[in-house]
């Protein structure tokens, strides 16, 4: 009987990867109900940086404090399980270097893309600056910072601890499509949300996670992620599951069916960015052709478990 009950919960590897996802969701909501300020921030900021169906910068508030206390539950596991933090995605030696601005350069080019192509078939036009001079430099600031804080809270959350538990449990592909789901379910509660939208976020949530295999952390990922909602919600002005943003820089009109301009949800929820998905995911496999992503201090986890 000892024997069974230890394997219920004794693998291979020391804590199955299901209790030890279940410790580190106790450990966060913990974190959460004892600082009482991140508690604060992360339950109440989103909804003060909301006004009618348009965004405000502080929604970075709420980002910067959910994905504080994400951080603490990880380091927390990390002394658990022996581990260095920096294998759950986001190594501190790499922060804001090459692969992070590779995925800015993804990022831009990207929406532009997408929004370049609608422009040439006349469902995309640019009327005018809606901001100008000084706010116009200050929203550029502004939004960057927060949509940097929504790119680090919402892929740690996803591929950070998550992924490499799932990944140490079911192997990296599985591991994927199990976070990408749950990134999809997770936006069916925005507004403006279409179907193909949400199929176009998990496809999103699956690039992410092969950015995070070849190149090894969530940089690329959080720079592309961040660079793209700055794009999309503030330079172009266009919306993002059917809200718009404070001072954004241009005012621009769709015209054309759901499935090309993607409706209410916006550029998210069109074709193109399905297509633009494919072609990065593409490109990124030519620039990263081997696997780089460590579940342990050894050989990258290229789909296996450890048990």
């Amino acid at each position: 009987m000892n024997d069974f009950f230890r394997w219920i919960f004794i693998g291979s590897n020391g804590i199955r990867a299901g209790w030890r996802l279940l410790i580190y969701a106790a450990i966060v909501a913990a974190i959460a109900e004892i600082d009482v300020e991140a508690f604060h921030l992360v339950f109440h900021a989103y909804p003060a940086a909301m006004d009618g169906h348009s965004l405000r910068p502080s929604v970075g508030l709420f980002d910067l404090a959910l994905f504080a206390v994400m951080l603490c539950g990880a380091w927390v596991m990390s002394k658990i399980e022996r581990r260095p933090l920096s294998l759950y995605g986001l190594p501190v030696r790499d922060a804001f270097r090459g692969n992070f601005w590779i995925g800015v350069l993804f990022g831009s080019v990207a929406i532009t893309g997408v929004l370049l192509c609608m422009l040439v078939v006349g469902a995309f036009r640019i009327d005018a600056l809606a901001t100008t001079s000084i706010a116009a430099l200050e929203a550029a600031i502004l939004w960057a910072l927060a949509f940097l804080c929504v790119g680090l809270s919402e892929e740690f959350m996803f591929r950070g601890y998550v992924q490499f538990t799932l990944t140490t449990g079911v192997g990296f592909w599985i591991a994927a499509a199990i976070t990408s789901l749950l990134f999809g379910v997770l936006h069916l509660g925005n507004s403006g949300e279409n179907p193909l939208g949400i199929v176009a976020i998990i496809c999103f949530a699956l690039f992410h996670c092969v950015t995070l295999r070849q190149t090894g952390n969530l940089w690329m990922s959080v720079g592309f992620h961040a660079t793209w909602d700055w794009g999309e919600s503030f330079f172009y002005g266009v919306p993002d599951s059917g809200t718009t943003t404070w001072h954004a820089l241009f005012a621009t009109t769709f015209q054309g069916p759901a499935w090309l301009t993607g409706g209410k949800d916006g550029p998210e929820g069109s074709v193109l960015a399905l297509l633009a998905v494919l072609i990065m995911t593409l490109i990124v496999f030519r620039l990263y052709p081997t696997a780089q992503y460590h579940t342990t201090a050894g050989a990258p986890a290229a789909g296996r478990s450890e048990g």
